[in-house]
């Protein structure tokens, strides 16, 4: 009398499940493919069986215990799309057959490939590389928001694998590189600032050649500009005090404008001096660091110059 009724609660159990307690009428779904659409819509599809009733579908964000969704499509029909999904999430969904009206006469339920929704953060544009000489580059690009985390990878051409570098201003400093070398980069952006949020996919690779000696090498503005003797990229400290002569001014003050990759202004104190030809311009200790050009008048001229704010 035990066995019996420990039967029936094993029974019960199976059936709850969604899996079937009898053998299998049929076949299994086979072919399980999810494509992804957008940020919060992904199309599902499978194979099943000619004598196949109707399918039914579930999935759930990864690592939850407890089934989202299900889904009742009638065969022959064979895919599903789920709207509504959250963006940058991965997914898991499973698909069982329904032999007939009964939710109780199906085969097991069958695990599809895991996705993941893209990223409502879009990739970072605007790429350049500035090589400084035989070993050393400045990789920029559009500055994106305040709170924006960059990863960046790059690679000898012939290499198989990338180095990354992690980064929350608009460029990026890389030396110990080879002269004469083609080199590869790539680099994606976490739009929320943290390594586990929404990113984009990663930007198409890009080439450049370091130069192969340093008379071959490239200065990053046309006059020296800064009181670091145009080694801020180096030292990587802060520049808070900006510098470069222009023989012939008189003593006085002015402003300049400061304009950053993607055109924002700001307008910053300059002042020069006749006793040795040094213009300064007053940077704030909060401006971010990344590439800026400087357009100041002087005399009737306009001048523009671009400057590199380093970080810490």
């Amino acid at each position: 009398m035990k066995n019996i009724k420990f039967y029936s609660f094993l029974t019960l159990l199976i059936s709850s499940s969604g899996f079937s307690a009898a053998p299998n009428k049929g076949s299994y779904p086979v072919k399980l493919n999810a494509e992804v659409i957008n940020t919060t819509t992904v199309k599902l599809t499978w194979e099943g069986g000619k004598k196949d009733y109707a399918y039914r579908v579930r999935s759930r964000e990864a690592g939850r215990l407890d089934w989202a969704a299900y889904y009742t499509i009638k065969a022959p029909t064979s895919v599903r799309r789920l709207s509504n999904l959250r963006p940058g999430v991965k997914y898991e969904w499973q698909v069982q057959t329904m032999y007939s009206d009964s939710r109780h006469d199906t085969s097991h339920f069958i695990a599809g490939p895991s996705f993941t929704t893209f990223s409502d953060c879009d990739k970072p544009g605007n790429m350049e590389a500035r090589v400084l000489s035989s070993s050393t580059v400045i990789l920029r690009w559009e500055y994106m928001s305040p709170g924006a985390l960059y990863m960046v990878k790059i690679k000898m051409k012939r290499d198989s694998s990338f180095t990354t570098y992690n980064t929350n201003t608009n460029n990026l400093v890389v030396g110990g590189l080879e002269p004469g070398k083609g080199y590869e980069w790539a680099m994606m952006a976490y739009c929320d600032g943290t390594l586990g949020g929404g990113h984009s996919d990663f930007t198409d690779t890009t080439l450049f050649v370091t130069a192969m000696s340093e008379e071959g090498s490239s200065d990053i503005a046309p006059q020296k500009i800064n009181s670091y003797e145009n080694n801020s990229w180096q030292s990587r400290e802060d520049i808070n005090y900006v510098t470069f002569r222009h023989n012939g001014e008189k003593e006085a003050s002015n402003n300049a404008t400061l304009i950053n990759q993607v055109g924002q202004v700001t307008q910053i104190p300059m002042y020069y001096k006749a006793t040795n030809g040094e213009i300064a311009f007053d940077i704030e200790e909060a401006m971010p660091p990344g590439i800026y050009n400087i357009e100041y008048i002087s005399g009737k001229n306009l001048y523009n110059r671009t400057i590199l704010i380093a970080g810490r």
